[in-house]
């Protein structure tokens, strides 16, 4: 076990660095004499370098780096005359934050580094728009927060994490603007108007208002009405009870009725389809593609489009057994054969990149547009090399969007439903072996009515026939 470097005094420290400027010893036989590692005689070198005797001097760091002291830092940086190891060890921060002052610098210059006393607000159209710069390789987050004068390029990667997180970003509830603060009377029929509207479109109150022509303040309460009380809270009651002749139980039925069909078009737009795959989203992509096939699953020709996915099955003898085996799978959407498949004990890089070499081996002619989920396999680096390299253009399904990929998702319905589900197998190789056998019934015997009522493989035959 080795042994720990003892903690020296400030001024050892600096003995230490002078015996080695007086030429008394090498970094290795100083370190050795004072108990010290040899990096750690070159870390005080170093600090002694910019700071002389008082490199070792105790003193308290200010609570915050005053805005002039971070101007001159990143002069100091820009214009050649300190790197950033000497400017960390001159005004006690680290190298991300002399990093953050930079990009803030080139971004808005030399206000962006002084105090801000409110704080800023981007609407989520432009959040999009950033966004979207990124997803298209049009610069890193450091780029675009230059771009778009955004002082900090960790609040551009926070909005792409929370994108490909959630399928969609949020927006400063006003859009960054100025909100309609006066009101105006409005009659029942307009509240109940208003309210469907913002409930149809997610609650966005600030888009209401503008719509309409009501302050923020009144959609806001209506809605909140609405939703504890019903379409009678919408009643304006203020001072007097209404007259029978003014709102009949007709109205307020057809009232309750219109409200009604909006919660259910805003319930059937968030309805999740059943997702059958299982690869699992990246958090840090590192290349994300555009949804370039954009749900045309139509192809005249072979290697026109291929789509793909990893499913998941399971196998034991009880519940305190089960394994899991996973199957990836490439489709040609022209005649629905599967181009390739591998059968493995994980779901990861590997499993993913042997089946696209398999398909490629196969077919060495074939550019497709190749189209996944956002799967981390399908998001890396060495992937996107492979699609480069093999000539083909990559798509990727929007998140939360599975039915951007629903040929793949239907195969795997089709595949778990006539094979997997009700049945049970008790080890891997009852599994695998099911699964070839399925593999060959559904190319080589198994009709589609989207074929003419063909297999996969008559209608390949077919294509090449004709």
């Amino acid at each position: 076990m080795s042994k720990k470097p003892r903690r020296l005094t400030q001024e050892e420290k600096l003995w230490a660095v002078k015996e080695y400027l007086d030429g008394k010893g090498s970094t290795y036989s100083i370190a050795d004499k004072y108990g010290v590692t040899d990096t750690t005689i070159r870390r005080w070198l170093d600090q002694y370098k910019v700071e002389g005797d008082m490199a070792f001097q105790k003193s308290s760091l200010p609570a915050s780096i005053s805005p002039t002291d971070k101007l001159c830092a990143v002069h100091d940086y820009l214009e050649g005359r300190a790197t950033l190891r000497e400017l960390t060890l001159k005004y006690g921060a680290g190298s991300t934050s002399i990093r953050k002052w930079i990009a803030k610098y080139q971004s808005g210059g030399d206000a962006a580094l002084l105090p801000v006393h409110t704080k800023k607000h981007y609407s989520r159209s432009f959040k999009h728009k950033v966004i979207q710069a990124y997803l298209s390789g049009e610069g890193s987050y450091y780029d675009l927060a230059v771009r778009f004068k955004i002082p900090s390029f960790e609040t551009v990667r926070k909005w792409v994490l929370q994108y490909n997180d959630c399928g969609g970003i949020k927006g400063s509830e006003t859009g960054g603007t100025a909100i309609m603060t006066k009101g105006r009377k409005t009659t029942f029929d307009e509240k109940t108007e208003i309210v469907s509207f913002c409930i149809e479109n997610n609650n966005d109150y600030q888009l209401t208002a503008e719509t309409y022509k009501v302050s923020y303040q009144q959609v806001y309460s209506w809605v909140r009405k609405y939703k504890s009380h019903g379409a009678k809270a919408l009643e304006d009651r203020r001072g007097r009870t209404k007259p029978e002749a003014e709102m009949t139980e007709l109205e307020r039925l057809r009232a309750e009725n219109r409200l009604l069909k909006a919660q259910n078009r805003q319930i059937k737009s968030s309805l999740k389809h059943r997702y059958d795959g299982c690869t699992r989203p990246s958090r840090n992509p590192a290349f994300i593609a555009g949804n370039v096939l954009n749900r045309d699953f139509h192809a005249e020709h072979f290697n026109e489009k291929w789509v793909t996915d990893v499913t998941e099955f399971k196998y034991g003898v009880s519940f305190d057994h089960i394994h899991k085996l996973y199957l990836s799978v490439i489709l040609d959407l022209c005649d629905r054969r599967p181009v390739a498949y591998v059968i493995g004990d994980h779901n990861n890089n590997q499993l993913v990149f042997d089946t696209f070499d398999a398909a490629v081996t196969a077919n060495p002619d074939a550019h497709p547009i190749f189209h996944s989920d956002r799967g981390y396999q399908y998001t890396s680096r060495v992937f996107h090399q492979k699609l480069e390299d093999a000539g083909m253009i990559q798509s990727m399904s929007r998140v939360a969007h599975c039915t951007d990929n629903g040929p793949m998702e239907g195969f795997w319905g089709i595949l778990k439903r006539e094979m997997y589900y009700r049945q049970k197998y008790h080890t891997k190789e009852e599994l695998v072996q099911a699964i070839r056998e399925y593999m060959l019934y559904y190319t080589n015997d198994r009709p589609q009515r989207g074929l003419g009522v063909l297999t996969p493989m008559e209608f390949h035959q077919k294509l090449l026939a004709a």
